[in-house]
């Protein structure tokens, strides 16, 4: 029964990701947005050698990893310029630090839910003694990428990990 919840939770945050990032899409013209959310998997093979598989996720668990791969396509008559690609991280699970690192692109974060958006040490959380401390991978809301520029017809990917509560 647990194993159902998590899955039918998954599937819930699965849509609301999806919608989340396609209304970003509207916004920026030329450029079609698809996202792919797959779970990641260790064995190991048989030399001993560590494989990692992406597979559908289904049948998540706590502590199983998650990747959210936004793929872009500038389907557009020109460049696009300072496209900015945002991923809300759904309840439930948490970023893996320094999963969304990506080269040709400026990474930013949440921790309000979206409203703002800065490099890692500039997140600060006011705890309830009125103390700041640094924001933890864990309070990220949200992950925004910042990419210079996408010629006509170029294709490309942005993603990061995260890990069921």
């Amino acid at each position: 029964m647990k194993a159902l919840i998590k899955h039918i939770v998954f599937n819930s945050i699965f849509i609301v990701l999806i919608s989340a990032t396609s209304a970003q899409a509207e916004k920026t013209g030329g450029i079609q947005l698809k996202i792919v959310v797959e779970k990641e998997v260790e064995t190991t093979g048989l030399k001993g050698q560590t494989i990692i598989k992406r597979l559908e996720p289904f049948n998540m668990i706590p502590a199983d990893k998650v990747v959210y791969t936004t793929q872009y396509h500038n389907t557009g008559t020109q460049n696009a310029r300072n496209v900015l690609i945002t991923n809300p991280i759904p309840k439930g699970l948490f970023y893996l630090k320094g999963s969304a690192e990506q080269p040709k692109t400026t990474v930013t974060y949440s921790i309000d839910g979206g409203k703002t958006f800065s490099p890692p040490p500039q997140l600060k959380i006011t705890q309830k003694d009125g103390k700041q401390r640094p924001a933890l991978a864990q309070d990220y809301t949200h992950i925004r990428w910042k990419i210079q520029s996408i010629s006509v017809n170029e294709k490309g990917s942005v993603h990061f990990k995260a890990q069921l509560k």
